[in-house]
C-alpha cells in the first residue's frame, strides 16, 4: 500500500498475553527502546485483562512525560483519514502534554445505567458533581450513581475521577477519601435496594459499550426476559466524578515510538485506525480493540453508521449522544485503576468497619509504591 505517496511495508507484531513468554517479549521490547530501536508504532490495550497480565507501558501518562512517544501534532495536520473534528474531544485531550498529542485514544468506556424512555426524569449536566447527585438529585441519577451487578471495573476510579498528578508522584485523593467514597457507593446501593428512593422503573447500569443493548436486557430468574427489551426507546444517565462531569476510561490507543526512523509510514498506521470506516468495519479494530467499548469516532453506532453491523435508533444514539456530552475528562486505564477495581471486588456493605479501612490501607500503599516506582 501507499500513503501520501509513500510505499508501505509492515510487520506486526503480536505480543502473548500471560506467562513468561509476556515477560520476556515485554523485557526485549523495553530493551530494544532504551537502546533508540524497538518498534515504530504500538497499538496498546489497557483492558483490565491485560493490565493484570503487565502492560508495556504501567502509566501511559508517565511515558508520555518522559517523552517515549513522538509528538504527532505535525502528522495529524497532513491525516488523511482520520477526522479530528469528529473524535470525541475530552478522550483525546488525555493523549496530549504541554509538547503536543503523543498517544491517539482508540476506544473507551464511562459507566452509563439505561431507563426506558418517559419512565425516569433526567436532567444531566456536565457540572454535576457526585456530593451534589447524593444531596440533591433525582431518584433516578442516584440509582444511576449506585453500583450495579454489571457496574464495570472503571466504576471506582470514574467516581474518584483524575487520580494522579504523575510528575509529582502523588495521588488526588487520601485514604480517608477513598474508605468515604466507598461507604457512600455501598450505603446508595443498600438505599436503592431497599427502595428508600421509591419504586423506580426497570433500569441496568453497565460501561458503555457496543452492543450495549445486550447488557441491559437481562433474563429473570424464571428465564424470561426483564421489562426493557432490545429497540425500547431509552434515556441513559452517566456516573458522575466527584470532581464534576463523566470521567471516561481509555481501553486501547496507539501512539508512535520517538526512536522511529519511519514516522510518516508509523503514523499512516494510526491514520486509519483512527477513520470512521476502520472502527466501524476493519477486522483488527472490531475483533481485538473494539472489547467492552466504544470507538472514538463519534458518529459510528448510529444509524446507517454501523459497528460489527450494529447500530442504535436515531432516538436511542440521540440518548447516547447527551450521556456522551457529559463527558469532561478522561484517563488511560493503568495499575491504579486495576488496584481500585480489585479493591472495590472485595467491598460488601457487609463488611466491619474496620476491614474495609484495612483493605483500602493497603490499596493506598500499593499505588503510592507504584507511583514512586513510575
Amino acid at each position: 500500500m501507499a500513503y501520501s505517496g509513500i510505499p508501505i511495508e509492515a510487520e506486526i507484531e503480536v505480543m502473548p498475553v500471560t506467562g513468561s513468554d509476556r515477560k520476556a517479549a515485554l523485557q526485549r521490547v523495553r530493551t530494544e527502546i532504551a537502546s533508540g530501536k524497538g518498534p515504530d508504532v504500538f497499538i496498546l490495550s489497557a483492558e483490565p485483562r491485560t493490565v493484570n497480565a503487565e502492560p508495556l507501558f504501567g502509566f501511559p501518562e508517565c511515558a508520555m512525560d518522559d517523552g517515549r512517544f513522538l509528538v504527532l501534532d505535525e502528522l495529524i495536520e497532513k491525516a488523511q483519514f482520520m477526522e479530528w473534528d469528529k473524535l470525541t474531544p475530552a478522550v483525546m485531550e488525555a493523549g496530549r502534554t504541554e509538547d503536543g498529542q503523543m498517544l491517539l485514544p482508540l476506544t473507551y468506556t464511562f459507566p452509563v445505567t439505561v431507563f426506558r424512555k418517559g419512565e425516569a426524569a433526567l436532567e444531566l449536566s456536565p457540572d454535576l458533581t457526585w456530593d451534589q447527585v447524593l444531596a440533591e438529585g433525582s431518584p433516578y441519577l442516584k440509582a444511576a450513581a449506585a453500583p450495579g451487578s454489571r457496574c464495570g471495573s472503571e466504576y471506582l476510579s470514574g467516581l474518584l475521577g483524575e487520580l494522579a498528578d504523575y510528575p509529582a508522584e502523588e495521588l488526588l485523593f487520601t485514604q480517608e477519601e477513598l474508605v468515604q467514597r466507598i461507604r457512600e457507593t455501598l450505603e446508595l446501593a443498600q438505599s436503592r435496594d431497599e427502595k428508600a428512593f421509591g419504586e423506580l422503573p426497570d433500569y441496568q447500569g453497565f460501561p458503555m459499550c457496543v452492543d450495549f443493548e445486550y447488557d441491559f436486557y437481562p433474563k429473570k430468574g424464571d428465564g424470561s426476559y426483564a421489562a426493557l427489551r432490545p429497540g425500547d426507546p431509552v434515556e441513559m444517565a452517566p456516573l458522575y466524578s466527584v470532581q464534576g462531569g463523566c470521567r471516561a476510561t481509555i481501553r486501547t490507543y496507539g501512539g508512535i515510538n520517538r526512536n522511529t526512523k519511519r514516522p510518516e509510514e508509523a503514523f499512516a498506521v494510526l491514520d486509519m485506525l483512527l477513520s470512521g470506516e476502520v472502527q466501524a468495519k476493519g477486522a483488527l479494530f472490531s475483533q481485538d480493540l473494539l472489547v467492552g467499548s466504544v470507538p472514538t469516532h463519534e458518529d459510528l453506532m448510529r444509524e446507517g453508521c454501523e459497528v460489527r453491523f450494529w447500530s442504535m435508533t436515531d432516538e436511542n444514539f440521540q440518548a447516547y449522544e447527551r450521556a456522551r456530552q457529559q463527558i469532561t475528562s478522561a484517563g488511560f486505564g493503568n495499575r491504579l485503576t486495576n488496584e481500585l477495581f480489585q479493591l472495590y471486588a472485595k467491598c460488601s456493605w457487609r463488611m466491619k468497619p474496620e476491614d474495609l479501612e484495612k483493605q483500602a490501607a493497603e490499596t493506598y500503599r500499593v499505588m503510592q509504591m507504584m507511583l514512586a516506582e513510575s
